[in-house]
């Protein structure tokens, strides 16, 4: 007597969705579309009860404390530590931290300024775990925001959060400001939220879905089919201000028995939420998380999938796995207020049925559908100029400061291959001219 395990892959029926790709007999996969909102999680409630003291200081060093900030006077290479507060915290939910920071030269962890992290101690009453919840990097030429989300553990209590700072051997007495420590838990529309879109449009080549979430368009495009398919989303505000976002372009899976590859030669099991490898896309000014790879992949017996994102339209996005959500690839997203130029954003991503190959077997999956993109050997010339998507230079870093100058670059880089990819860093306060980020939103030009 012989048994077929088969697995069944599906959205749920509410999503109605119904292009869908094959992993084997009677298995398949379809998109799903989830989002969160992030405009207001820092008006949520402060847990944090703020009783700075100092845990270790070097000799010579001070700590000034008031009623909500802290500032370290550092007179010499060192590093010391100062307990910010507690709170009480819920396991397995996310919370948001933020502070303003400043240092002595107007830099932290950079140009001499003084390094610094915010380190969270989870407990309970059987267990502790320590994890870095905040970097502050970049220009604070006055006290300037930092935030970043983080995750209790499932098991955890409550927190007690940590300041570290450190001052290399530069010979200076310098200094670090910290004012006003912020830890909310998130809730409402900050949790991920699963967007319901109904059939507009079929062809025998694709089909479109659409519909509004909290005053947010959605139009999905989803066109392929066997063992390829690719989903082109379009997000557009329809509120008059402005939103910051989370949209997931998502496969669901319950992660039992599967594996995520992290990268091409390592892959773990989908037992908590994790993601592939990222690195830091801001080259200064803060932190913003971005895959290493264009790429990732789960697997699970002789079965992979996998999902991608397009080379000739870069997006900042990271892929993983959360529990209840599936296979994600995730993007930030940042709108303007509705019918200015900025309302709307465009999405895509492309999902990969492979064998257990892992993901080397998506990698060639991907790069054989966009030989385009790619090559073998490449000689970079010294006249190349502009002309850098030629020579496989995947980014180039440029400001311009002058409108005649952003002009220029939006008139004549286009055909070259050149991508513009006009954004503003997150500083409270731009670095070179001063100006406020609440202040009025520069012109098209001006950016």
């Amino acid at each position: 007597m012989s048994v077929q395990v088969v697995t069944l892959l599906t959205a749920q029926p509410a999503l109605g969705l119904n292009r869908h790709i094959q992993i084997g007999r009677s298995s398949e996969v379809r998109w799903e579309v989830w989002a969160r909102e992030l405009s207001h999680v820092l008006e949520g409630r402060n847990v944090l009860v703020f009783k700075p003291r100092a845990s270790r200081l070097p000799s010579g060093w001070n700590v000034n404390l008031g009623g909500s900030w802290v500032n370290i006077t550092c007179s010499g290479k060192g590093r010391a530590v100062v307990r910010l507060g507690e709170a009480d915290v819920t396991g397995g939910r996310e919370y948001v931290f933020s502070a303003l920071f400043q240092g002595w030269n107007g830099y932290v962890d950079i140009k001499g300024g003084p390094s610094a992290e915010v380190w969270a101690r989870w407990l309970s009453r059987e267990r502790e775990e320590l994890g870095r919840i905040l970097t502050p990097f970049g220009s604070t030429p006055a006290p300037r925001r930092f935030t970043n989300i983080t995750k209790a553990p499932e098991w955890a209590e409550k927190a007690e959060l940590y300041l570290v700072v450190y001052v290399p051997p530069i010979g200076l007495e310098t200094w670090l400001y910290v004012e006003t420590p912020f830890l909310a838990e998130l809730s409402g529309e900050a949790l991920w939220s699963r967007v319901n879109l109904a059939l507009s449009e079929a062809s025998s080549e694709s089909e479109e879905y659409s519909g509004v979430w909290r005053e947010l368009k959605f139009t999905l495009r989803v066109e392929g089919g066997d063992t390829w398919s690719k989903a082109s989303l379009t997000v557009e505000n329809l509120k008059e201000e402005g939103r910051a976002l989370n949209i997931a372009l998502v496969v669901p899976l319950d992660g039992e028995g599967w594996y995520l590859w992290i990268d091409p030669g390592t892959k773990l099991p989908l037992d908590s939420e994790m993601y592939s490898r990222t690195l830091n896309s801001l080259v200064s000014g803060g932190y913003l998380p971005t895959s290493l790879y264009p790429l990732a992949a789960v697997t699970r017996g002789n079965r992979t999938i996998g999902l991608a994102v397009p080379l000739d339209t870069p997006a900042i996005c990271t892929f993983g796995y959360v529990p209840g959500m599936g296979f994600i690839v995730s993007y930030p997203v940042g709108l303007t207020g509705a019918g200015t130029k900025h309302a709307r954003a465009e999405l895509a991503a492309e999902m990969y049925v492979a064998g257990g190959g892992g993901m080397r077997e998506v990698m060639a999956l991907y790069m054989g559908r966009h030989e385009e993109w790619f090559t073998s050997s490449v000689e970079f010339p010294s006249e190349a100029g502009w002309e850098l998507s030629k020579y496989c230079v995947a980014f180039f870093q440029g400001s311009f400061q002058y409108p005649a100058m952003a002009r220029w670059a939006a008139e004549n880089l286009k055909g070259k291959g050149v991508y513009l990819a006009q954004y503003i860093l997150p500083w409270e306060y731009e670095p070179v001219t001063g100006v406020p980020v609440d202040s009025p939103p520069p012109s098209y030009w001006y950016v």
